[in-house]
């Protein structure tokens, strides 16, 4: 889900929203769904980077615009 401020809700976005973020392709966005799907929702931004393939580069690139 994206709001109205442009922000990426990590915990419900699906895989064309979560491709909105810089780095991020549908490889990776179906990854961010199936760590979602295995863990139950990220509880908090930093998790982000537990996703595989996710490093701290894009993770920094992309925090402004990500909420849960």
């Amino acid at each position: 889900m994206t709001d109205s401020s442009g922000q990426i809700h990590l915990n419900q976005a699906n895989i064309d929203e979560l491709q909105k973020l810089k780095g991020i392709g549908e490889k990776k966005a179906q990854a961010i769904v199936e760590y979602r799907q295995k863990n139950g929702g990220f509880k908090n931004i930093d998790e982000f980077k537990n996703v595989k393939g996710i490093g701290p580069a894009i993770f920094e690139k992309n925090k402004s615009r990500m909420a849960l």
